[in-house]
């Protein structure tokens, strides 16, 4: 590593602090999910640490060689499993239980929730047909 001067140690050494303050984080007191806490202390260790020369490395933003990347309709099938299973009745807690860890899914309801979210519309909407919309109306 090339010298550095005070300014860059000094942010060097917020960026590590940062990492083991992400690392002491817990539910249910923390504003972000765990997940993108280990996330993020995860990325910043390993550019400390020298294991990834840039942050964009560390962060997987760059597509280095062999790199696969998601398969298109990756993440909306993660959120299809989550949104069947609050159709289905079961808790944000039961889905933690069942899918968490599972099928590329996170163990934090918080980000199931976010998941989930960024699809519902699309999701529902393909759900919902012509028959469900006129058995509305003849139950009224």
């Amino acid at each position: 590593m090339t010298d550095l001067n005070d300014t860059q140690k000094a942010n060097r050494e917020r960026l590590e602090l940062f990492a083991k303050e992400l690392r002491r984080l817990k539910l249910p007191v923390s504003p972000i999910s765990i997940d993108l806490a280990d996330y993020v202390a995860s990325a910043f260790e390993s550019y400390l640490d020298g294991k990834t020369k840039t942050l964009e490395t560390a962060f997987g933003l760059n597509a280095g060689k062999g790199t696969k990347g998601y398969k298109p309709g990756f993440n909306r099938q993660r959120a299809e499993r989550i949104i069947v299973a609050r159709l289905n009745g079961k808790t944000w807690e039961k889905i933690q239980d069942e899918l968490g860890g599972k099928y590329g899914l996170p163990n934090d309801i918080r980000e199931l929730q976010r998941i989930a979210d960024e699809f519902k519309a699309e999701i529902l909407s393909e759900r919902i047909t012509l028959e469900d919309l006129l058995s509305e109306d003849d139950d009224q």
